[in-house]
């Protein structure tokens, strides 16, 4: 699960580094089952941003 866990990051920080190319962020969360470390393998990765 650790190896999850680590992915979720890296995808987030990927994503906050795209987004950040477009708009100036203010703020970036991970919410659901990913945050809570109980994603399954059709999870999806639920994100909200404020800019």
């Amino acid at each position: 699960m650790r190896e999850m866990k680590q992915l979720n990051y890296e995808i987030a920080k990927e994503l906050k580094e795209r987004i950040s190319k477009i708009v100036t962020l203010i703020d970036i969360r991970v919410f659901g089952s990913r945050a809570r470390d109980e994603e399954n393998e059709y999870s999806d990765m639920d994100v909200f941003f404020r800019s």
